[in-house]
């Protein structure tokens, strides 16, 4: 094997993770031996023989990138966690948000539930679409909301790997080159990054918005050290020495905090209700966020509740998976969704409210809350400057420009909200990202906290950064710049 001398470490090991001769051919043999296992102990035992073959060069990754903070144990089980994250998702076509122009697959999806009427390889791509999303575009939304855009895009890539589609892709797309090369051999024999490829050719013709979608690459070897293993052994590391940052642990501090410090301020005036001594904190603290849930959004509940009754179904909206129960209730019964399907709708109800946090994760939360005091103060939450965005650390405008050109698109608004933040604050701690939460519109507070923003600060981080290392940046700056300036045009 060649030494390319001028990669990195990490750089290094992908290549020759590309570079191995059993990835090609036998690995992905055995890939296919597991796809089409039917019981779980058959899946078990492919996914064992893939470990025999794959697992000792994982481990030694896992070893050499640990660099011995994991004992032999560790790392074997990080290595069998890595393999079966892995398998379950490397070598599939897939689509993204950014795979349409402009980002916003609205139209191309309206595009796809008018096919779908005639062309049945359209029909089973449609179908498998959740079904309020489909309500919405049936409805004929002007703008799908993005994060609509998402599960139908999720369940698109999911479908692409459905057997039973790549004959109906076959009969769409058999004159394509492409297309030509895979069905040289029988669609039977092909593995899950061929026919996933076929179907994704076909969709593509469906709907040429997209853009031509890429061979997925067929290494597991490649994808466990190139993807899964670089967020799981950081992690792994991270929770050992007692600093893992589990990102739905700090929303649900968040979002409680308010219950949190109810709940104390009770206590400590001896005012807590009667028979309250009793039970633990987390319960008294899940019964005080059942109350200011309830106080916040009675009337929107008891319309939720009051109409699927008059539906047939006794339904506690708060309680287990009853919001979604209900909303699938509405939608089959043709509940017209501007009533309660959107952030400015009347009878909207948010997922936070409707599932409201159980003893176990306001646990975690309390635990979380105490290392906090205990220790010293937590890092910013947001991504630290990096090399070659410094210009936009120093550049609040600046910042914010590239920020509302990259996110211009409806459907964006807590991306180029959490822009302006950071244009003004690059490093905001917990505290200053609560109370500018609690300044902006509901809808946009509301997507925040579901994207997380610290997820969200990441990729905005990002891509200003990749944006800046595109040719012809600083040209195309001046022009976002002057444009921007212009009177009435100032965000």
């Amino acid at each position: 094997m060649p030494v390319i001398v001028h990669l990195s470490g990490f750089s290094q090991q992908v290549f020759a993770a590309q570079q191995r001769r059993t990835d090609d051919a036998e690995i992905m043999a055995l890939v296919t031996r597991w796809d089409n296992a039917k019981t779980r102990e058959e899946k078990e035992h492919w996914l064992e023989v893939i470990y025999r073959a794959l697992g000792n060069d994982i481990e030694s990754v896992v070893r050499s990138r640990s660099r011995g903070r994991l004992s032999s144990d560790q790392i074997e089980s990080l290595a069998w966690r890595a393999l079966n994250q892995s398998i379950n998702v490397f070598g599939r076509a897939k689509f993204q948000q950014n795979s349409i122009l402009g980002n916003d697959w609205t139209d191309a999806l309206k595009s796809l539930a008018h096919q779908a009427r005639t062309i049945p390889f359209a029909t089973m791509i449609w179908n498998a679409i959740p079904t309020e999303v489909k309500g919405q575009i049936e409805d004929g939304v002007g703008h799908l909301h993005r994060k609509y855009q998402l599960q139908a895009i999720h369940a698109i890539n999911d479908a692409l790997v459905r057997p039973e589609l790549a004959n109906l892709a076959a009969k769409t797309v058999q004159t394509q080159p492409e297309a030509q090369a895979l069905l040289a051999n029988p669609i039977s024999q092909m593995n899950r990054s061929e026919s996933s490829f076929l179907c994704a050719l076909a969709l593509q013709k469906l709907l040429p918005e997209l853009r031509k979608p890429e061979p997925p690459p067929n290494s597991l070897f490649g994808h466990v050290v190139g993807f899964t293993l670089k967020g799981l052994v950081p992690a792994a590391i991270a929770e050992e020495q007692g600093l893992q940052l589990d990102t739905g642990v700090t929303t649900a501090l968040s979002r409680l905090r308010p219950d949190i410090e109810e709940e104390r301020r009770l206590r400590e005036l001896g005012k807590l209700p009667e028979g309250w001594e009793q039970l633990s904190r987390p319960e008294r603290i899940r019964r005080l966020q059942l109350k200011r849930i309830r106080r916040e959004y009675g009337d929107r509940l008891s319309w939720w509740e009051s109409t699927a009754k008059q539906l047939g179904r006794n339904l506690t909206i708060t309680g287990g998976d009853s919001w979604g129960e209900a909303k699938k209730l509405f939608l089959a019964n043709q509940i017209p969704p501007q009533l309660w399907a959107f952030p400015y709708s009347r009878y909207y109800v948010p997922r936070r409210a409707a599932h409201p946090y159980g003893i176990q994760a306001i646990q975690r939360a309390l635990d979380l809350l105490e290392r906090r005091r205990t220790q010293q103060p937590t890092a910013p939450v947001a991504a630290p400057p990096r090399e070659g965005g410094a210009v936009t650390q120093r550049d609040p405008d600046l910042y914010r420009a590239i920020v509302n050109h990259l996110y211009s698109s409806p459907g964006h608004e807590a991306e180029r909200a959490v822009g302006e933040l950071l244009s003004l604050d690059p490093r905001p701690d917990q505290n200053a990202i609560e109370e500018w939460l609690g300044q902006l519109p509901e809808a946009i507070a509301s997507d925040v906290r579901d994207f997380g923003f610290l997820n969200l600060a990441r990729e905005i981080d990002q891509r200003v950064k990749d944006f800046l290392s595109e040719p012809g940046a600083l040209k195309q700056l001046e022009r976002i710049t002057a444009v921007q300036n212009r009177p009435g045009m100032r965000r």
